[in-house]
């Protein structure tokens, strides 16, 4: 097992607790902290080869946007894009951000060492949706952080979404939990 620990990242997210989670599926093979209290979710592509979980928070009193970690699992031959990097694979996902009203990228291809494979990571603002699947939505700021390495021929996708007035609640929590994925 690798630990993924990401250089240059500190601090501690006071007040929040952690669980284990621990991949139910063996093809995906990931181990990693989560806010303790959020939900998960294990999701496989259908016709595109790829694993995904996503954490997050409770459903909120008001409806509105809920935080959001998600971590997905891709083979590098199923990009279309070649040859396929963690800079590729970030400005790919960018170039699609920016298509959202009023994207603007804050950060993007920031480097870091996640034991000996290189990392890329960025963030971004755009517009979305306030709340999902209700009548009366509204296009609300949102904020996101992607961390993409490739692995072998393994490319994961590390991200963390919130409202931008949000953000900040769990950013130092996100941090944490980078330092805490294990995969094979």
């Amino acid at each position: 097992m690798f630990l993924i620990l990401m250089n240059g990242i500190s601090g501690c997210a006071p007040g929040i607790k952690y669980a284990r989670y621990i991949s139910k599926d063996p093809a995906f093979n990931l181990k990693m902290d989560y806010i303790a209290g959020w939900l998960y979710s294990e999701q496989h592509g259908g016709r595109e080869a790829y694993a995904q979980v996503l954490f997050y928070e409770r459903e909120k009193k008001d409806n509105l946007r809920r935080a959001l970690i998600a971590v997905t699992v891709k083979p590098a031959s199923g990009f279309d894009s070649q040859p396929v990097s963690a800079l590729s694979v970030l400005y790919d996902i960018l170039d699609k951000r920016s298509k959202f009203q009023d994207a603007a990228v804050i950060s993007k291809g920031e480097r870091s060492n996640l034991l000996g494979v290189e990392a890329r990571t960025a963030e971004i603002t755009y517009k979305t949706l306030d709340k999902l699947n209700v009548a009366g939505v509204k296009l609300i700021p949102v904020k996101e952080k992607i961390v993409v390495l490739r692995r072998g021929d393994i490319v994961y996708i590390v991200r963390y979404e919130n409202a931008a007035r949000d953000f900040l609640s769990f950013e130092k929590a996100f941090n944490r939990i980078l330092k805490t994925i294990t995969v094979p």
